[in-house]
């Protein structure tokens, strides 16, 4: 067989039509292996005296560095999975800036969306593509192509669309409706409702009121069974089933009403921001049934 020189990284010999030259006069000259913990198998290597005839490069989505072994052969070996970029994704007054957090959260670019502003949340399917955010300016849900930075949709699902909840497999948004009293369940593809979840609508403080009393934050276990739904000014969290959209339970009282919050990876506690209070309680959560 023949091979492109091996003077330049594999990155910048692919896709050019070249002469080939001759290989170095062995049988088999070249052979390449996908690897797992790509990073530590280079240093293992390196450190072991290995000699590296390419260190690592670009290799399409990939990365590659190519070794020799005892006999003369060149292995290469290439990332077996592409990399993961992590992107920091800010809303700001007419759109979204976009920050590397693997090279010093450096801003990459700007997504402008017009007509658009005072956003209330922000979420992401991996799986479609897509970024999502409400805009209470015009009470949108705007669903934005990262392919493209382009918007895709954006349609209006119900009274004052707030901060929601994508679930992990990509595929549907929970969305409260601070303006009414439930959880609508949509498709993430088009923004078309499959199914919906009744809370309620708090009470206006007589001290401090404020200015709205209902659906306001999301949240979601990591493998997408169970989500947990706060009201403005309600003393409890709800737990609804997030296959059946049935209402499992609720977590409280709380001192009083409830903004953010946090669960815990193994759902035994519960960290909320309380009206009026600075610092946060803690509820231990019961499994069965579900409350606490």
């Amino acid at each position: 067989d023949q091979i492109l020189p091996a003077g330049k990284p594999v990155s910048a010999r692919c896709g050019r039509d070249q002469k080939l030259v001759p290989s170095r006069g062995q049988v088999l000259d070249h052979v390449a292996f996908a690897v797992d913990d790509f990073d530590a198998l280079f240093t293992k290597l390196q450190r072991d005296g290995v000699k590296i005839l390419e260190p690592p490069h670009a290799f399409g989505d990939r990365r590659a560095f190519m070794i020799e072994d005892p006999d003369g052969l060149s292995i290469e070996l290439v990332e077996s999975r592409a990399r993961v970029e992590r992107r920091l994704y800010v809303t700001d007054a007419s759109g979204i800036s976009v920050y590397d957090i693997d090279h010093g959260h450096a801003l990459l670019r700007k997504i402008a969306i017009p007509n658009s502003g005072d956003y209330k949340g922000i979420g992401a399917s991996a799986q479609l593509g897509r970024l999502y955010v409400t805009s209470h300016r015009g009470d949108e849900l705007i669903a934005i192509d990262l392919g493209t930075d382009s918007v895709v949709w954006r349609k209006n699902v119900g009274k004052y669309a707030d901060s929601f909840w994508v679930t992990p497999d990509g595929k549907r948004i929970w969305m409260p409706l601070r303006g009414e009293i439930d959880w609508k369940v949509l498709d993430a593809a088009d923004g078309s409702t499959l199914g919906h979840v009744d809370t309620e609508r708090g009470k206006r403080y007589d001290v401090d009121p404020i200015a709205d009393i209902g659906p306001h934050n999301t949240w979601m276990d990591s493998a997408g069974r169970r989500v947990y739904m706060e009201v403005l000014t309600v003393p409890y969290i709800y737990v609804a089933d997030a296959k059946s959209n049935a209402m499992l339970g609720k977590i409280g009282p709380f001192g009083k009403g409830i903004r953010p919050f946090a669960v815990t990876d193994d759902e035994r506690f519960l960290y909320a921001s309380v009206d009026g209070l600075l610092g946060f309680e803690v509820a231990e959560i019961n499994h069965n049934p579900w409350g606490g």
